[in-house]
């Protein structure tokens, strides 16, 4: 059994980082294989289809997010912790960059595919905006009381965490590794402006 999921692992690996650097369509199981020291058959005992591996990528991503984001259970959350999880959250969309990057055409040709990412979207929407409010009660943003500024600020980080990355590299090109750093950083600072006009020290806060 843990040779079989160690083996699983290993072909997702390989398929991540394929797919990262030159993107799904150039990216045929056989490249998958080779790249993973597997024969095409031990691939597909595994995994029936390109597609298997791109929902399985998709499912280790969402497992990723949800557990940087889980907010402690021992003790009130503070600002160290948007912190970490901004970071975390970045760091997670560079490490699964191709998704985000080919996000529509995926879900176009993979219906199951876009039906788990639907659902994805609105759970995950919801536990954000949770989130922004557990800040708020530990005192780290200030109270957001109103409805639609609360769904609009989750919105904004959203958007921002979303679609970023295809964004960038519409005018770039394919990123690479070190410019992938600089790109979290860019990205968290525009986070960082979204957010910073509900910390309570920031002169707008009332």
């Amino acid at each position: 059994m843990k040779r079989t999921e160690s083996t699983r692992q290993r072909i997702l690996d390989s398929a991540l980082q394929l797919f990262n650097a030159s993107g799904t369509a150039s990216v045929s199981t056989n490249h998958i294989a080779a790249d993973a020291g597997l024969s095409v058959g031990n691939l597909y005992y595994h995994y029936k289809s390109k597609q298997q591996i791109i929902r399985a990528l998709f499912d280790q991503n969402e497992a990723e997010v949800l557990l940087a984001l889980a907010p402690p259970t021992d003790r009130p959350l503070d600002i160290a912790d948007l912190e970490l999880m901004m970071k975390a959250n970045f760091q997670i969309l560079w490490k699964y960059r191709f998704l985000y990057r080919e996000l529509v055409a995926l879900l176009i040709e993979d219906p199951e595919l876009a039906t788990s990412f639907r659902d994805l979207r609105q759970r995950g929407f919801g536990n954000f905006e949770r989130l922004l409010q557990y800040f708020a009660q530990s005192g780290v943003l200030r109270p957001i009381q109103d409805a639609e500024e609360l769904s609009t600020l989750t919105h904004l980080c959203w958007l921002i965490s979303e679609f970023y990355i295809s964004y960038i590299e519409s005018g770039q090109g394919l990123l690479q590794t070190v410019e992938g750093e600089g790109w979290q950083e860019k990205g968290l600072a525009l986070l960082r402006h979204v957010i910073s006009p509900y910390l309570p020290t920031h002169p707008k806060s009332p």
